[in-house]
């Protein structure tokens, strides 16, 4: 059965001009119908995009191709906010026209209409600024979410209407090349426009609104078409997908498939597989939560041969690896693809002399061409790889150190710092960190676990576990809900592990093997009972639980010795 458009999916421009007329018809001054439009007109979407089957027939932006795609046509995009200053002008939402032949005066709503149609040739415009229908209007840069998975995308079959090839300009694909993170990599980016809530900089957000291009005013050249979204619903994603909600499923059996998965994927290292599944549920946003933060190095990883290491460093490719799998070792790719299919956002990494020095890490506002993107600038609750064995010897240059420097920063720390004339401001992040290496890490994290049967041969193309569809969902549900539960440690507890801590101090002066001896150890303790706790869906930490990560730490220090 064919689905039914609605008229604000089919032709959009057409609906609005159908509110406004209606409003007039109300009896409303035309004046009075034009400012009331500007608030009828989302809600009127809003109640189209209610509907599942509507939703549905939206082109994705983020998928499409834009040079193709008509003008005009309804569109939504789930994206980064890049830039959320990129620009602040005035917009006219009506014009005041008037009648060549009988002077006749009237209002025309024209907030989302295209803006290379001429006017009736029987009216001409009364006033080019009129201060009664302007509003202030901020506008804004975005970016596909970068690392996005495929089975993240949603591709949906809505094949959109194609208007005339839009041929971009080379000074056009140089400034949208440097608002993407990532070097030389083909994304969809665009500017939109129209009242949305106070988005900030990395902020995921989803837009419904109405594609076209038009000259933005923050650039050098005027010239410029950009691709822009002229906004009519918009709303912060407070998760990178929305999972689906899984009937008759014990969480617990998730737990177990999820850890059975990874397992398979690190040489059937079980503490190395609950490390990783507890990386994937952690937050560390929280400014509140000292026991929050937390960062996995896996070492005694296998290298790429020697080879391919000296080819990767002498003669990067444009993307210097990021994202692209060929360039990490068989057993590391295998591993990387496990994330990606159950993670919804996977930026892979593969740290080389050349991408230290070449590449900006942190977005830059210090020419005139605005913010110009970084590496590392990324949504909350990324999963960030990176992948230490791909790096050769060499010699680490001013810029290259800087960036290590910020990485070490954000990794620690999780801050990300912007440069702007003058001044660096930073923003707090959420952003999970694993690091391969074959030896000691460049990057101090949280958790160091050496590897201890990481296949030096194993072949990516067997996936060794075979996982059906529905298991892959059901983790991925699991991952979420876990990550998102609600967490609290009761006042007994509490006060048992702080007696127990200060009971470890004293011992730590006649037994070095002591687990608690720094605040450090108890703070990493506490987030690993925290995060097992989570694990096991448990919205309270339990004496079991803390027991259990005291018995997982001392296996991994073990390791260490």
């Amino acid at each position: 059965m064919v689905a039914v458009k609605h008229q604000s999916l089919a032709n959009p421009r057409a609906f609005i001009k159908s509110i406004y007329d209606e409003l007039k018809l109300s009896g409303s001054d035309e004046a009075v119908a034009a400012k009331k439009a500007l608030d009828i007109i989302p809600e009127k979407f809003k109640k189209v995009l209610s509907n599942a089957n509507y939703r549905e027939q939206i082109v994705d932006f983020g998928t499409t191709n834009i040079e193709t795609l008509k003008p005009g046509t309804l569109v939504y995009f789930d994206c980064m906010v890049q830039d959320p200053n990129f620009s602040k002008e005035l917009q006219m939402y009506a014009l005041e026209l008037t009648n060549n032949e009988t002077g006749k005066k009237t209002i025309d709503f024209t907030l989302y209409a295209d803006q290379t149609e001429d006017i009736n040739h029987e009216y001409s415009v009364s006033h080019d600024i009129n201060p009664s229908f302007i509003v202030d209007t901020e506008v804004i840069y975005c970016t596909e979410i970068p690392g996005k998975t495929s089975w993240n995308s949603q591709r949906n079959s809505i094949i959109p209407e194609e208007g005339s090839k839009f041929e971009e300009s080379e000074e056009f694909k140089n400034k949208k090349k440097s608002r993407y993170p990532f070097p030389n990599t083909k994304h969809n980016a665009a500017v939109f426009y129209n009242g949305y809530p106070n988005f900030k900089v990395n902020q995921s957000i989803h837009v419904v609104g109405i594609f076209d291009y038009t000259l933005c005013h923050s650039e050098e050249s005027n010239e410029i078409l950009w691709p822009t979204i002229l906004a009519i619903n918009s709303s912060p994603m407070n998760e990178l997908f929305t999972p689906k909600e899984i009937e008759s499923k014990n969480y617990s059996s998730a737990k177990e498939l999820c850890h059975r998965y990874l397992m398979n994927h690190v040489g059937n290292d079980s503490l190395v597989a609950t490390y990783l599944m507890l990386l994937l549920i952690s937050k560390s946003n929280s400014t509140n939560e000292k026991a929050g933060k937390f960062s996995i190095s896996l070492i005694n990883a296998p290298q790429i041969s020697d080879d391919l290491l000296a080819d990767f460093s002498k003669n990067p490719t444009e993307t210097f690896g990021i994202g692209n799998l060929s360039v990490h070792h068989l057993s590391t790719q295998s591993l990387i693809k496990v994330f990606e299919s159950i993670m919804p956002v996977v930026v892979s990494i593969p740290v080389s002399i050349p991408i230290l020095n070449k590449c900006p890490w942190l977005p830059n506002a210090e020419n005139e061409a605005g913010l110009r993107s970084g590496i590392l600038q990324l949504c909350p609750h990324s999963l960030v790889v990176l992948d230490e064995s791909t790096l050769d010897e060499g010699v680490l240059e001013e810029q290259g150190l800087r960036n290590l420097n910020s990485l070490q920063r954000i990794v620690t720390e999780q801050k990300l710092g912007f440069i702007y004339p003058y001044q660096q401001i930073e923003i707090d992040l959420d952003i999970r960190f694993l690091v391969i290496s074959k030896g000691k890490s460049l990057i101090k994290t949280d958790i160091v676990i050496p590897l201890t049967e990481f296949s030096d041969t194993a072949d990516s193309s067997e996936d060794s576990v075979i996982i059906e569809s529905r298991d892959l969902e059901f983790i991925r549900v699991y991952l979420n809900k876990a990550s998102t539960l609600e967490f609290t440690i009761p006042s007994e507890v509490s006060t048992t592990i702080s007696e127990e801590y200060a009971n470890s101090r004293k011992e730590s002066k006649d037994s070095p093997s002591t687990l608690l001896k720094t605040q450090e150890d108890l703070f990493l303790t506490l987030t690993v009972a925290r995060l097992l706790s989570l694990s096991k869906m448990e919205s309270e930490l339990t004496i079991d639980s803390w027991k259990e990560s005291l018995e997982l730490e001392k296996q991994r220090r073990s390791r260490l010795k």
